[in-house]
């Protein structure tokens, strides 16, 4: 299970522990729930929850949320993974801080996606530097679609629940 937990997860950059602390403390404990589901959460662009506030932009999301998917891959190693490393709390879990590891071992874990989808292809391949940046961004895309198409149809399907917090419950 580590082995099939830390290989893919640190070839497409994504801190492993980081990532099955948060889906399991928070999003399998939690489906669903603001506030308490990270995945739902802290989405300034896309309404994940019928229960968050709706701004004016999201009732086009349907259209623009698709190109938003295309980039999951990247927000995740890149931006998300960074956002995470620097909470205290995150969703339910007050001891957040405590679970996320240390700089050195975060930094060492984004070697083999940076190894694997920029140095090698740039040095091996004997396409020019922008043809293969482009390529990295459409495996990037490809890569996120994979990810994502298939959590809509089961968490965003008519059979899920968004149920509301009342009194802490």
């Amino acid at each position: 299970n580590t082995i099939v937990l830390y290989v893919p997860f640190s070839v497409l950059g994504v801190d492993p522990e980081m990532w099955r602390t948060r889906h399991l403390k928070s999003h399998h404990k939690f489906p669903n729930i603001d506030n308490c589901d990270a995945d739902i959460d802290e989405n300034p662009f896309v309404r994940l929850s019928p229960n968050q506030p709706h701004k004016p932009w999201h009732r086009f999301q349907h259209f623009y949320a698709w190109i938003l998917y295309l980039i999951v891959a990247f927000h995740a190693a890149w931006i998300q993974d960074f956002n995470y490393m620097k909470r205290s709390t995150l969703a339910n879990m007050a001891d957040w801080s405590d679970r996320t590891p240390t700089w050195t071992r975060f930094f060492l874990l984004k070697i083999p996606h940076v190894l694997v989808f920029y140095v090698l292809p740039l040095f091996l391949l004997p396409f020019p530097w922008w043809q293969i940046l482009i390529s990295i961004a459409t495996i990037q895309g490809v890569i996120s679609l994979l990810f994502i198409l298939p959590l809509i149809g089961t968490h965003f399907s008519s059979e899920a629940h968004f149920p509301k917090i009342t009194d802490g419950r």
